[in-house]
């Protein structure tokens, strides 16, 4: 870990959601609440989300810049040599670089309830500060703006994976994170209600965002399996890259919570068991995004990575 002029913002969001968990933690628990601390925890969650759309526009202009090969991340995914579409495509194409997008992503999706003042979005906050946090902490441990110790003047960058090179592959992992992000939302819901002790007030507002992050997780899988047919030329269902597949776990249990958040809007059923569904989707997200980034699938993928590094470590321990 090394802080630069390149990896600031990174730091800044990390002490930025910190500051933003701990002043939403006492809104939400605290008897005595000071006056105008709203105001100061939606400023810090703010900042943070500043701070890390800098960082992503930061590594994807030193991208296209096509000179920045000193950074080892720039170095393994993108080259002189490959297209706009590729080069664009290669911001995610790697852990540390995917993680970003994936903090972006939660962060501006955490925009829409920062941005109320009652009281009841502070423990929905403290737990969506808690996810940020974790992730920037992850972003902090892998640095997507590391110096190659053996960097030469003149060295380029070796370019994206030739397999990845595909336009459905160029969108796939978006929707995909977009998804994740999404699905992360019914926790918080559920956490809330959980600790309100409330029956049914979580589900209407909790119901489009379940419906909209599964359907994005379902856009997400079919881009990656028309990629596995065209490209891996294999064939079946359970012949997809072993990826594809782990995305597929998380599927299952948001696609129940949809049926299950229904159930209870209409008929007032499965009170109890969407409670279980909203967070067991979370975990599983966490649990697949593993699988994906640690490099666990490494011999068996073409587009997992092949470095268990710290930050799969502590995704390994929050499992």
């Amino acid at each position: 870990m090394r802080l630069s002029a390149d990896n600031f913002a990174i730091y800044v969001a990390l002490a930025a959601s910190v500051v933003s968990l701990a002043a939403y933690l006492v809104l939400a628990f605290a008897k005595r609440k000071p006056e105008g601390l709203p105001r100061f925890a939606r400023g810090a969650y703010y900042t943070s989300v500043v701070a890390i759309a800098y960082a992503s526009v930061y590594l994807l202009e030193q991208i296209l810049s096509l000179k920045s090969y000193d950074i080892a991340y720039i170095h393994d995914y993108s080259g002189p040599a490959d297209s706009l579409l590729y080069r664009i495509s290669s911001f995610w194409a790697g852990q540390e670089g995917s993680m970003l997008l994936w903090t972006l992503l939660v962060g501006v999706i955490g925009l829409s309830f920062a941005r109320r003042c009652r009281e009841d979005v502070s423990l929905f906050m403290s737990f969506w500060c808690t996810v940020m946090t974790f992730f920037t902490v992850l972003l902090v441990v892998a640095d997507p703006f590391r110096i190659m110790p053996n960097y030469q003047p003149g060295m380029v960058g070796e370019g994206l994976n030739p397999l990845l090179k595909n336009p459905w592959m160029a969108i796939h992992p978006p929707v995909v994170f977009l998804g994740y992000a999404l699905l992360i939302v019914p926790a918080g819901y559920a956490i809330r209600a959980i600790v309100k002790r409330e029956t049914g007030d979580w589900v209407r507002p909790c119901l489009p965002w379940a419906l909209f992050g599964w359907v994005s997780l379902s856009a997400g899988l079919i881009l990656g399996m028309i990629w596995s047919y065209e490209v891996l030329g294999w064939g079946g269902y359970w012949g997809w890259d072993p990826v594809e597949n782990a995305s597929f776990v998380p599927w299952l249990p948001g696609m129940a919570l949809v049926h299950g958040l229904l159930l209870q809007r209409n008929r007032g059923r499965m009170t109890r068991a969407n409670l279980v569904l909203a967070f067991g989707t979370f975990l599983l997200i966490v649990y697949a995004t593993f699988l994906t980034r640690s490099g666990v699938l490494s011999e068996v993928s073409n587009h997992s990575f092949a470095d268990l590094g710290t930050h799969g470590y502590l995704l390994a321990c929050l499992i």
